[in-house]
């Protein structure tokens, strides 16, 4: 089997007279030459003869401008280049035409590979590094040759073809599409569960996503994005825009379920009075539902996802809206006779005061 062969010249590293010589070589490596590219940054007008000869020849012109002068920017065009033909392209011999030990890592991984490396430079100043990192380096111009092709060819491994791809089973795929769907299915009653316990919803029953993974979490303790195959909270909610909206504002993402209509506000009992009832009763239900949660700290401190919860709990349906407030937070600050108000580590929490 004829060897494939790839050559990359280093344009501004070699001097286009020597050009037919180096052509001339590539035959004493017993293979077929199948890609050619030639690196520089073509402003230069010194490469520009370089260019009129690699044209003439068919080569892959790949330009690296420089405008800031930055070093061995072309090195690193020709490094990216021959990496990307590495892993995509069959080729079993690598050619660099070079003197330049920037290429020694490139090298050296192309060996790992199982790859032929052959180096191409001049004699007076070829980096003694790079010629030990080449499996051959063929000196410009003068017939030598650290190591002769001939002998070291046969020792290339022959690139085994990946193993043949098995006929798809449709039973395993019905089962996996099942899987899917019933995943689908429960992140989405999981996520209308969450929207429906949240007490940090806005009056638009909008909730920043952080303030929403937390509820996720209370409603399901190993809740996890990657658990579902997204990466994010983002990603999954990306993934059912029948289900969610999302915003994006200054703060960051918030999110809501789609079709969102906010609650109407319970009219007053037409026999109790405006001013005392409604507000001795809310000051019942606020109290039950402290006494309802489950999660306080040694102090009585609550935090206010865990007393909205328990608010729906003694009554179900309960919404801050209901009672004139977009939020639980605002509802209790008009009560500081009965209610006290902290915030730690980022979240509010709130106890019944002593």
């Amino acid at each position: 089997m004829q060897h494939q062969i790839a050559l990359f010249i280093d344009a501004e590293n070699v001097s286009y007279r020597d050009f037919p010589r180096i052509l001339e070589s590539i035959p004493r490596l017993n293979g077929q030459l199948v890609l050619r590219a030639i690196y520089g940054d073509w402003d230069q007008p010194n490469l520009q003869k370089w260019r009129e000869l690699a044209e003439q020849r068919q080569f892959k012109i790949r330009n690296q401008s420089n405008p800031s002068k930055t070093k061995n920017s072309t090195d690193m065009k020709l490094i990216m280049d021959a990496m990307e033909v590495l892993y995509r392209a069959n080729i079993d011999i690598f050619c660099f035409v070079t003197n330049d030990a920037d290429y020694i890592p490139l090298c050296d991984k192309l060996r790992e590979a199982k790859k032929y490396v052959v180096g191409m430079g001049y004699s007076h100043n070829a980096s003694e590094a790079l010629i030990r990192a080449c499996d051959q380096f063929m000196f410009i111009g003068t017939g030598e040759s650290v190591i002769e092709a001939n002998q070291l060819l046969p020792l290339i491994e022959p690139v085994v073809p990946p193993p043949p791809v098995s006929p798809p089973n449709p039973a395993a795929a019905e089962a996996d599409a099942r899987k899917r769907l019933a995943d689908q299915m429960a992140v989405q009653a999981l996520l209308k569960k969450a929207f429906a316990q949240a007490t940090a919803l806005d009056a638009n029953g909008w909730i920043s996503l952080s303030a929403l993974g937390t509820t996720l979490r209370e409603v399901q303790a190993d809740f996890s994005a990657p658990k579902y195959g997204y990466a994010t909270l983002t990603n999954l909610l990306e993934s059912m825009p029948d289900v969610v909206e999302l915003h994006t504002n200054g703060s960051g993402k918030t999110a809501r379920l789609k079709g969102y209509t906010p609650p109407k506000p319970k009219q007053p009992s037409a026999l109790k009075t405006a001013s005392t009832a409604p507000a001795q009763e809310l000051k019942k239900l606020i109290t039950a539902g402290f006494d309802q949660a489950t999660a306080k700290d040694a102090e009585g401190w609550v935090t206010l996802s865990t007393l909205g919860s328990a608010l729906r709990q003694v009554r179900p349906g309960f919404t801050s809206n209901a009672h004139g407030h977009s939020t639980l937070i605002k509802l209790l600050k008009t009560m500081p006779d009965l209610v006290e108000l902290r915030k730690k580590g980022g979240a509010d929490s709130a106890r019944i005061k002593k």
